[in-house]
């Protein structure tokens, strides 16, 4: 069975589809390249309102000349984006020799309505917590290695020594979620994950 999180990500990919999709119809309903600038605006909003850690968070921020830059190539690949798919459209467009009467607000409706359905579906917050989540388990699992190594029948005492000296470099919850991933294929993570169980109880 898929993830909550795995069936979102198919849910934003599918509302991303629709981001691109607006300029690629504008085009193939022949629109003058007038439009461009409003598609523009409404894929930078996009990045603004689905990575808002890619922009500055504080007026230090607005400060820095990196940061000046690192938001002009961001805006620059949008351009790039636009203008592609707006081309691509024009010449498909061109290909069928027919252009369908495609009412004006239309591709830019769709284009603009993909950022609240996709925030609906996607929330950046939450995006990031799991992402530091994964990376501080992918640590313990790491530092938790040479523990889970230790052969059978390791004597108690040096597996409550590790877990002492892990215990000082990991949360508890951290911890137990590594021994937890060493567990399927090492007797000294189960037995350790009984000694953390017994010496909580």
């Amino acid at each position: 069975m898929r993830s909550d999180m795995e069936i979102r990500h198919k849910l934003l990919m599918a509302v991303t589809a629709l981001l691109y999709f607006g300029p690629l119809l504008a085009g193939m309903g022949g629109f003058g390249w007038s439009v461009v600038p409003v598609f523009l605006m409404i894929f930078v909003l996009w990045l603004v309102v689905m990575r808002p850690q890619d922009w500055p968070q504080s007026r230090a921020d607005w400060r820095s000349g990196d940061i000046w830059v690192a938001m002009a190539a961001r805006i620059a690949v949008q351009v790039l984006l636009v203008v592609v798919l707006f081309g691509v459209g024009r010449g498909i467009g061109g290909m069928l020799g027919v252009l369908p009467a495609i009412p004006a607000l239309l591709p830019l409706a769709i284009s603009g309505l993909a950022i609240p359905f996709a925030r609906m579906i996607w929330d950046p917050a939450q995006a990031g917590h799991a992402d530091n989540q994964r990376i501080q388990t992918e640590v313990a699992v790491a530092i938790t290695r040479p523990l889970a190594e230790l052969p059978p029948a390791t004597p108690d005492a040096e597996l409550r020594a590790h877990l002492a000296a892990l215990s000082e470099q990991l949360a508890p919850a951290d911890l137990t979620r590594a021994l937890q991933e060493h567990a399927a294929r090492s007797w000294a993570a189960r037995r350790s994950l009984e000694l953390l169980a017994q010496r909580g109880a």
